[in-house]
Parts: C-alpha cells; sequence; structure tokens
C-alpha cells in the first residue's frame, strides 16, 4: 500500500546487508553504468561518504526533457553550507556508504513533513565525511500527476518544510549551527517567508507565526525577503 515516503525507506534500509546504499525510487529510472564507478570511488577514497550524479527529468506523457530543480551550487565550498542553502542532491543519484549511514544514527526518519526524510539524511552525513559529485549524467525522473512528490511535498507547503528540516537538523547537531552558522539563520528566515506568503489563503495567524519567526532567525534577510514577496504580489 502506499506509505508515503519515509517509511517503507527506513525498514528497506535496516533490511540491506550491503556496505554501499544506492535509492531507486518508484520514478527514478538507472541508467546503464551508473553503480561501477560510483562504487569505485567509494572504495577508492575512504573519506567519502556520498557521491552522487547528474539527471534530467521528463514528462511522462511526451517523454520530453523538462527543467527540474536548481544546479547551480559551489561544487569547491564547504558542501553542508552548500546543502543549507539548497537541497540540490536527487535521491536516484546517489551512491551512500553505510557507514556514513549510521555514523549519526538518522537514517531515513519522518521529519513531520513529508519528502524531506532524505534531505536530512544528506544533511547529517555532510558533517563529517566529503560528499562528492560527478557530472555523469545517471538516472532519469519521469514526471507525472500521481508524483509521490507532487502529491504529498508539492501540495502542500514545501518552503515551511525546508525551514522544518533546517530547524531540525540545527537542533539534532549543535554544532551544525557553529558550522554553517549565519547561512543556516539566513535559508531558515527565506524558506519562513516564502512559507507564511502562501499560508496566507489558508491561516493568517500561522502566517503571522511564521514571519515573526523568520525575523528572529535574521531580520535582514527576513525583512528582504518579505518586501520581496510583497512587491511580487502587487506585481501580478
Amino acid at each position: 500500500r502506499r506509505q508515503g515516503i519515509a517509511e517503507p525507506r527506513a525498514p528497506a534500509l535496516r533490511l540491506a546487508g550491503g556496505e554501499l546504499i544506492g535509492l531507486l525510487d518508484s520514478d527514478d529510472f538507472w541508467l546503464p553504468g551508473k553503480l561501477a564507478p560510483q562504487a569505485a570511488l567509494l572504495v577508492d577514497e575512504a573519506d567519502i561518504g556520498l557521491v552522487h550524479g547528474e539527471f534530467e527529468a521528463f514528462d511522462n506523457e511526451t517523454g520530453e526533457t523538462i527543467p527540474w530543480g536548481s544546479r547551480d551550487w559551489d561544487q569547491d565550498g564547504d558542501q553542508l553550507v552548500e546543502l543549507v542553502r539548497q537541497a540540490f542532491i536527487m535521491c536516484g543519484s546517489v551512491l551512500v556508504r553505510r557507514s556514513a549511514i549510521d555514523q549519526r544514527g538518522v537514517g531515513f526518519i519522518d521529519t513531520g513533513y513529508p519528502g524531506y526524510d532524505d534531505y536530512l539524511l544528506w544533511l547529517s552525513i555532510a558533517l563529517d565525511w566529503r560528499i562528492e559529485h560527478e557530472d555523469r549524467k545517471v538516472m532519469r525522473y519521469r514526471r507525472h500527476a500521481a508524483n509521490l512528490s507532487h502529491v504529498l511535498v508539492y501540495s502542500a507547503n514545501p518552503a515551511r518544510a525546508r525551514a522544518g528540516v533546517l530547524e531540525l537538523f540545527a537542533t539534532m547537531f549543535p554544532e551544525a549551527q557553529e558550522r554553517a552558522g549565519s547561512e543556516l539563520r539566513r535559508t531558515i528566515a527565506r524558506h519562513l517567508i516564502g512559507a507564511a506568503a502562501r499560508e496566507r489563503s489558508r491561516s493568517n495567524i500561522r502566517a503571522l507565526q511564521w514571519t515573526l519567526s523568520a525575523f528572529r532567525q535574521d531580520p535582514t534577510t527576513a525583512l528582504v525577503a518579505f518586501t520581496q514577496t510583497v512587491g511580487e504580489r502587487f506585481t501580478r
């Protein structure tokens, strides 16, 4: 039966006996040759906890390639900080070292927001391990109206979910607050303002609460994001 996203991943991880873990969700296709170079990299370089590659999304009806997600991050920068800024790792493109998953004891847990269990795990791995990107296209992502990410994630309030996962991460691992510092606070503030803008049609009280939380995180970032959001509303 359909259980969401984190719920079936957690027992699957417990059952998996391998030293290297890959994830292949129901709408993902691994391309030929995906695994061998990634496995070789993890075997050769013991400090890499996760390797991820490129992907393409395509329309299930037409087969046409469609843009999906931002691929603009600093590959030479601190990958924890870059992950805080944006969730750029595509789940189906990864191969992960089992010991990197186990080190912080996170695994795939229910974050309270559907579809962000993998994001929390990647953040936790980045605390201790190198994260390596390869330019090869290793997977294809099939897009259609019944995607779990569409049904569970994007139909809700994804900005609030991203902020919530980052808040949870900071609470679980206080050392991340020191390392990611102001970038963590700025990113949470931006997400909260975006979440509040979307929430106004449902609950003005929650929207106000999230706006105030954003200003507590980083007043300058919250003010800029709030001003931009108000400006966008009046120019539509």
